[in-house]
């Protein structure tokens, strides 16, 4: 194994893989069976295992398909989220997965389709056409596919142009990124949120900001760029222009080693470099951003439902945005000020998420947006519609109108929803790992399940929808396209992240 990471220069990480793992317990098994082999024997040439790679990729395709259809059947409603990246040679790739609820009644994330595409022009198009492809495999027709796949994907023109006719959740994670860089007003943004002149009063606030983050950005370039990081305590992180958590952990982090870092800058007659960052500035930023990276961090999530929680965290944004006159001013209000205006603008909360929050039984009163209860009521009586088992004797046999009979029924449902006292069901059966409530595992029930068989059923389809693209697929392609990979092919690269995924499930 030393010879293995040594000679092949793999990191000390490779014995923790399952992949690694799994091929030596069939070594062992091939030399119990057979004896002492040559390894020349035993292993494939580089051409025989990028074949036996794709016909893994297909046979893993082949049962997501299978998989895919049951979910639709089973709750009307699968996720599908893209996301995009550049590899070591410019590349463009794509990838679209889904997210759905799987026979052991968890919810399930799989690569579908991995393409690449030139430019940014051809990115709605290569989207447009993976979407296409999978329809089609599925044997959907176009409006089939609008009505049971919901999109999740960032909010740019040429990706809302494409998904137009079909179901579509913008990308939670995405809409607080925008919140906060149309906030901070770090960049000249010419479509920015009440943007601001030169000449207004709360300019001053805005360039302080734009001072303080240019400033440490600027110093935690210069300490990576002289290799100072191994002279600090822990490392000044850089900020990525992409992620805007980076932001604040880059602020955090400057803080943190804030002390050390002026020495080391004397002795290197570079404390110029400090000079543009107010420390009051900093710790406001802290503390004002941590409520929106604690609510990004909570949405990421693809293995537990997070769509219900969307409206709660726009709500909970808002609240942390009022203020007392009398106690807080300067930046703080204008911070709180800029951040509702910001809040309201650019974090859009969908019927879909609304509904994902009305089938959390702990919020099914809607209390928290008590205007939407009614709107949200319909909508599940329409979803409730198409869900709903047609028999053959009743279509043909009941004298009323058959619309009106299925109607009352799903109505019925979603009254006894409202009326049920749920305190008894909420025991640790439905606690998640962390020890939280858990809306799936309550729909999961199957006493539940009983007593309300079709919303149960369009829960589980709601609640597999993720309420952020955000996801690991994008560094799983980094990681499969690593700097000994540059020559793969996108087929290849498709494939790897195939068989990657459905082995991760």
């Amino acid at each position: 194994m030393v010879s293995f990471i040594a000679l092949d220069m793999r990191p000390l990480s490779s014995v923790d893989g399952k992949g690694l793992r799994k091929f030596a317990n069939t070594c062992i098994e091939i030399g119990a069976k057979h004896g002492k082999l040559s390894a020349t024997e035993v292993l494939p040439s580089r051409v025989t295992v990028k074949r036996r790679l794709d016909e893994e990729a297909a046979c893993c395709k082949r049962q997501l398909l299978d998989e895919l259809k049951v979910a639709i059947e089973s709750h009307g409603l699968i996720g599908v989220t893209t996301d995009m990246w550049t590899d070591l040679k410019d590349r463009n790739f794509i990838c679209l997965k889904v997210h759905y609820v799987g026979e052991n009644l968890n919810i399930k994330s799989n690569v579908a389709t991995v393409r690449q595409f030139m430019n940014d022009e051809e990115a709605g198009l290569t989207i447009r056409l993976a979407i296409e492809n999978i329809s089609e495999q599925l044997d959907f027709t176009g409006e089939k596919a609008a009505e049971n796949f919901v999109y999740v994907s960032d909010q740019y023109s040429n990706i809302n142009h494409v998904l137009a006719p079909y179901k579509h959740v913008p990308c939670a994670c995405h809409m607080i990124a925008t919140v906060v860089k149309h906030l901070l007003q770090v960049e000249n943004l010419s479509a920015t949120v009440a943007p601001m002149s030169e000449d207004d009063e709360d300019m001053t606030y805005v360039k302080s900001i734009r001072t303080t983050i240019n400033g440490v950005e600027d110093l935690a370039a210069y300490i990576k760029c002289c290799d100072l990081n191994e002279k600090l305590g822990a490392s000044l992180v850089q900020s990525n222009a992409t992620r805007w958590g980076s932001t604040l952990q880059m602020l955090i982090s400057y803080m943190e080693v804030k002390d050390q870092i002026g020495p080391i800058l004397s002795e290197r007659n570079q404390e110029q470099l400090m000079d543009g960052i107010d420390e009051n500035v900093v710790s406001l930023l802290i503390s004002f951003l941590k409520d929106f990276n604690d609510s990004s961090v909570d949405l990421e999530g693809e293995s537990k439902p997070t769509l219900h929680r969307v409206a709660l965290h726009k709500e909970k944004l808002l609240r942390r945005m009022a203020f007392d006159d009398e106690y807080e001013k300067g930046l703080t209000v204008f911070l709180k000020k800029r951040g509702k205006l910001c809040l309201v603008s650019e974090f859009k909360i969908s019927d879909l998420h609304y509904l994902a929050l009305f089938l959390n039984p702990k919020f099914k009163s809607m209390r928290a947006v008590p205007d939407q209860k009614q709107k949200v009521v319909e909508h599940a009586g329409l979803y409730l519609k198409k869900l709903s088992p047609k028999s053959e004797s009743s279509v043909s046999s009941s004298s009323t109108d058959i619309d009106d009979e299925f109607l009352e029924f799903q109505d019925n449902e979603i009254t006894r929803y409202l009326q049920e006292n749920f305190v008894d069901y909420h025991g640790n059966q439905y606690q998640d790992a962390a020890g939280a409530f858990c809306a799936l595992e309550f729909w999961s029930d199957s006493a539940i399940c009983h007593r309300f068989p079709t919303l149960s059923r369009l829960a589980k389809g709601i609640l597999s929808i993720p309420a952020s693209r955000c996801s690991h697929s994008g560094k799983d392609c980094g990681d499969t396209l690593g700097k000994k990979r540059r020559r793969v092919s996108a087929s290849t690269v498709e494939s790897l992240m195939i068989v990657q995924s459905c082995g991760n499930n």
